[in-house]
C-alpha cells in the first residue's frame, strides 16, 4: 500500500479549494520576496531547484515567477500523462484540471529564456525518461524561438530517483 506523508494535508487543503502544491508556490513566492530584499542578495539573481516533490515545487514556480532566474528540476520532468497520471503518486503532485489545460512541456516552456535544466534517473520508475525526452522537444521549441537552445538542458544520470548534484552543480556554475 502506497502512503504518503503529506495525504492528509493535502485533502484538507482540498477540502477548502486550494492545492498543498498552491501552498507551496505561495510559500516559494514569499520566500522570493525575503531573499530579493535583502541588501547581501545579488540583485535580479535567483536560482531554484529542487528533487522530486521539490522538483515540481521548482518548475510551477518558476513557471509562475519570473523572479526566478535558474530553474534546475530534479526528479520531475516528464508528460503528466506518463507520470502523475499513469502512476501512483503523492496527492501534493496533482493540480485540478492539468490534463486539459498544460503538458508538462508546455509548462517548462514558459521558462524561455530562463536557464533550464531537467535531471531525470535513467532507472527513474516514477518519471520515465522516454516521456522526458519527448516533452522536451517542446522546451527544446522554445527556447529556439528565444535563440537560446543553449540555456536549456536535459541532464541524464544512470541512477533512479534521485537528485543528482554533480549536474545540478555543473549547471547552475554556468550561470553564477
Amino acid at each position: 500500500t502506497f502512503t504518503s506523508a503529506c495525504r492528509h494535508l493535502s485533502f484538507e487543503y482540498l477540502a477548502q479549494g486550494r492545492t498543498l502544491l498552491g501552498e507551496r508556490l505561495w510559500d516559494g513566492m514569499l520566500a522570493a520576496s525575503f531573499l530579493l530584499d535583502r541588501d547581501d542578495i545579488v540583485p535580479d539573481t535567483l536560482a531554484c531547484t529542487g528533487n522530486s516533490g521539490g522538483g515540481t515545487t521548482t518548475l510551477w514556480l518558476a513557471a509562475l515567477d519570473d523572479r526566478v532566474t535558474v530553474v534546475v528540476a530534479g526528479s520531475y520532468f516528464c508528460s503528466f500523462e506518463a507520470s502523475i497520471h499513469g502512476r501512483w503518486h503523492c496527492e501534493c503532485n496533482y493540480v485540478p484540471d492539468a490534463l486539459d489545460l498544460i503538458e508538462m512541456g508546455d509548462l517548462a516552456a514558459m521558462l524561455a529564456p530562463r536557464p533550464f535544466c531537467a535531471i531525470q534517473g535513467e532507472q527513474d520508475p516514477i518519471y520515465p525518461l522516454a516521456a522526458g525526452r519527448a516533452q522536451f522537444e517542446t522546451v527544446r521549441r522554445a527556447y529556439a524561438l528565444h535563440g537560446a537552445v543553449d540555456r536549456c538542458e536535459l541532464a541524464v544520470h544512470p541512477g533512479a530517483h534521485a537528485y543528482n548534484h554533480a549536474l545540478s552543480h555543473a549547471f547552475l556554475a554556468r550561470w553564477f
